[in-house]
């Protein structure tokens, strides 16, 4: 697990995106901590997504919600890029996958308003996911104090960004790098979620 990385981000912040992007420019394949054989993972591999759901020695960046969702496995980490988006974004992404279980189709933003159906579901969507949009971010500023964490912005993606995060990963200098992996399980993830109703 020695120098491993994490792409950490609140869900629909652009973190397969991110993979993509990275995947194009080092050939690096990146796993992920989604279990293979569930839908919307099923979907990232029919997109082309071969490490989606491998979290062993063979993949060094994996992507995962730890701790806005935990991945059905543990692995230290040596550093995190932590992908951040537009809440307001995010959280109406967000809602859109929950309703369409994909990673590609959105309902009509009526469906939203009053009197449509889901309109007071997506008040109360939006004001939970908000507290664990908020948490989220604070459990990573955090862990920034035990370990190294890049911020990158969704907004920002583009060749000045993906240059700062081939620094962070030291990817002209990875052989011989002797790094300290760090435990980010059982960090403040407990209670972490939705809460109970």
């Amino acid at each position: 697990d020695e120098g491993r990385i994490l792409l950490s981000s609140y869900p629909r912040s652009g973190n397969s995106y991110l993979r993509s992007l990275l995947e194009g420019s080092t050939g690096i394949i990146t796993g992920s901590d989604n279990r293979p054989n569930r839908n919307l993972s099923a979907s990232l591999i029919r997109f082309g997504y071969q490490g989606e759901g491998v979290v062993d020695q063979s993949v060094w960046l994996i992507k995962s919600h730890y701790p806005e969702r935990f991945g059905y496995a543990r692995f230290d980490v040596s550093k995190t890029i932590l992908l951040v988006r537009n809440p307001f974004d995010t959280i109406a992404s967000y809602f859109n996958m929950a309703f369409t279980n994909t990673h590609d189709k959105e309902l009509h933003p009526c469906c939203r308003e009053a009197p449509a159906p889901l309109a007071s579901i997506w008040e109360d969507f939006v004001v939970e996911e908000a507290g664990v949009w908020l948490r989220f971010h604070n459990f990573w500023a955090n862990m920034a104090k035990e370990m190294p964490v890049l911020i990158v912005r969704f907004e920002d993606l583009g060749m000045a960004s993906l240059e700062r995060i081939h620094a962070f990963l030291g990817l002209d200098e990875r052989e011989g790098v002797e790094t300290r992996s760090v435990s980010i399980f059982g960090r403040g993830g407990a209670g972490y979620g939705p809460k109970a109703h």
